[in-house]
């Protein structure tokens, strides 16, 4: 396996008492074994980042006791991220009942404009 520089930087989580990711290693361009060390003491790493799909398997070759999560959301912008939790939600459950959706308590501004229209000129609802 052929290993390119990647920008890393590892947190812990809950390592700080305001509740902020605490830095166990600054910024850095790296490989995946340069976290051997610094991450020798965790069970489960979470990877993030517009590479994690692409480096969390190097670093599960690296660590093979340990659990390595894929973080698939936070990079992308929300939009995206919405449109990939529809998709799978559709995916898993299907459509939505065509019951399903807005309820409106009162008639559009559209309805009521037309309804006044069609009583000023005399015309049927």
């Amino acid at each position: 396996m052929i290993s390119l520089e990647q920008d890393l930087a590892a947190f812990e989580n809950g390592g700080s008492q305001d509740g902020v990711p605490r830095r166990i290693m600054p910024d850095t361009d790296g490989i995946e074994e340069d976290l051997r060390d610094v991450l020798a003491p965790y069970k489960k790493v979470l990877v993030t980042g517009p590479d994690a799909e692409a480096f969390a398997p190097r670093l599960e070759s690296l660590f093979k006791d340990k659990k390595t999560v894929i973080d698939r959301i936070s990079h992308k912008a929300v939009s995206t991220a919405l449109i990939d939790m529809a998709l799978r939600k559709f995916e898993s459950d299907g459509p939505d009942d065509i019951g399903q959706g807005p309820v409106y308590l009162r008639k559009s501004d559209a309805e009521i404009a037309l309804e006044e229209r069609l009583k000023k000129n005399g015309e049927e609802i």
